[in-house]
């Protein structure tokens, strides 16, 4: 196993994911936040919007975004 710094906190863990296991469940909710804000709003024109009604920081969303855990809602096509 590898120490690694977590990208969310920052701290150091010992694992192969990228964040530690706290941080891991705090994604995870971010993750059903932002998917059923989209199920209840269209036309989401932003980052800002998105952090906004979810009340998630502009920097985690995009931090899920470019580690594909939001890929299946096809967000990348949006912004």
């Amino acid at each position: 196993m590898v120490v690694k710094r977590c990208t969310r906190c920052g701290s150091f863990f010992a694992s192969e994911a990228d964040t530690c296991d706290m941080c891991s469940n705090k994604d995870r909710t971010d993750v059903k936040k932002i998917k059923n804000y989209f199920e209840q709003n269209e036309n989401i024109s932003s980052i800002n919007e998105l952090s906004v009604g979810t009340n998630i920081t502009e920097k985690n969303i995009t931090r899920l975004m470019e580690s594909n855990k939001l890929s299946e809602l096809n967000i990348k096509s949006i912004f």
